[in-house]
């Protein structure tokens, strides 16, 4: 390989996060606007809102550790590459 071709390594990660939102206790109001969740106090009636609960990831294509392992890999064949 010389120096002026493009070094690529093909591999990448998907994962599936989740959030639970809740809707407001009060009024009904769902926790979402402009699909960005609206925090703490409902919009509609400023009443107190459940905090949301995040699940963090629910599956993912390769573990995290392994990625990690694949990223160090990577970087130090760039290291030594360049």
């Amino acid at each position: 390989m010389t120096d002026t071709q493009p070094r690529v390594l093909g591999i990448t990660r998907k994962s599936l996060e989740a959030v639970v939102i809740y809707a407001c206790p009060h009024c009904g109001a769902p926790g979402i606007r402009d699909g960005a969740p609206v925090g703490d106090v409902c919009p509609q009636c400023n009443g107190k809102r459940r905090r949301d609960r995040n699940l963090g990831e629910l599956t993912a294509s390769m573990p995290l550790w392994l990625w990690h392992c694949v990223l160090a890999f990577k970087w130090v064949w760039i290291k030594l590459t360049t």
